[in-house]
């Protein structure tokens, strides 16, 4: 923008100077041409204040057409109008989630060997990568349970640490909690501040009862850099993790790893699939 504005003035400059001395040059130059060095000043004066003028508005409107088609220009050929939309509203969001983190713990059922209680402590960082504070909705959600007999899935620590930390209680856990036919679910408003400010850790336990033999499918719903799955279970259980992304899986240890990291990059609506069974 300094280049442009440094252009135009000097082409105003130009322009006006040609003007002033345009008389003085109708001398020097042939009798059929006089008349119209004024009228070339004039021209260059209109085109100048022009430029200044709607050339930038003609340019912030290019500027939107290539922004509007970017994914056009990037992958080579037009997308559908749906996907340009869904990747549109990915690529707006303001958040990303680092140091994911979860801990699965898998407990057979007191009276029934058939059946594993399942708890899920999961943490992760938050970041705000805007230049402004902005409001992130914390949410911890679990599936009703299939087996409730055995016992009801429940939402048992939501807390965030900070400046502004917090800790529910099971009471206000109980409170604040909103069921419906698939889930139940809890949701907190925080506002973030921008990048580097602060860091903000946050932390859900749940717990559901699953069949011995199954799979737990984790939803991700949000931008999320990197996972890592710990399991915990008795000896005679074998269990196994499945990331659907690009990048490599690391476990620990190499026989029978109980944690699997991978660094690859989670879109909303891709997840982990996590299977045990028992000998």
């Amino acid at each position: 923008m300094g280049k442009f504005k440094f252009y135009i003035i000097s082409a105003l400059i130009i322009t006006l100077s040609f003007l002033l001395i345009s008389p003085t040059l109708e001398q020097f130059i042939p009798l059929s041409l006089r008349g119209y060095t004024s009228k070339i000043g004039e021209a260059l004066l209109i085109g100048t204040v022009v430029s200044f003028t709607v050339d930038r508005f003609l340019k912030a409107e290019l500027l939107a057409e290539i922004a509007r088609d970017v994914l056009r220009f990037t992958v080579g050929y037009d997308l559908p109008e749906q996907v340009k939309q869904e990747v549109g509203h990915i690529l707006r969001l303001p958040f990303v989630r680092r140091n994911f983190e979860m801990k699965l713990t898998i407990t057979p059922h007191p009276t029934d060997p058939d059946y594993v209680k399942i708890k899920m402590l999961t943490c992760f960082e938050v970041e705000n990568l805007s230049k402004r504070k902005q409001t992130y909705n914390f949410t911890s959600s679990i599936s009703v349970s299939t087996y409730p007999e055995l016992g009801q899935s429940a939402i048992t620590q939501f807390e965030m640490t900070g400046r502004k930390a917090f800790s529910l209680s099971q009471e206000e856990i109980e409170k604040q909690a909103i069921d419906d036919m698939h889930f139940r679910k809890v949701t907190k408003q925080i506002s973030l501040s921008p990048e580097g400010n602060e860091k903000t850790v946050f932390t859900t336990e749940r717990v559901i009862y699953f069949s011995a033999d199954d799979t737990y499918v984790l939803d991700i719903l949000e931008p999320t850099l990197g996972v890592v799955i710990d399991i915990f279970a008795p000896d005679d259980f074998d269990w196994s993790v499945y990331f659907p992304v690009r990048g490599d899986v690391e476990t620990f240890p190499e026989k029978k790893p109980s944690k699997f990291r991978t660094s690859g990059v989670f879109l909303p609506g891709q997840f982990v699939s996590i299977k045990w069974t028992k000998r």
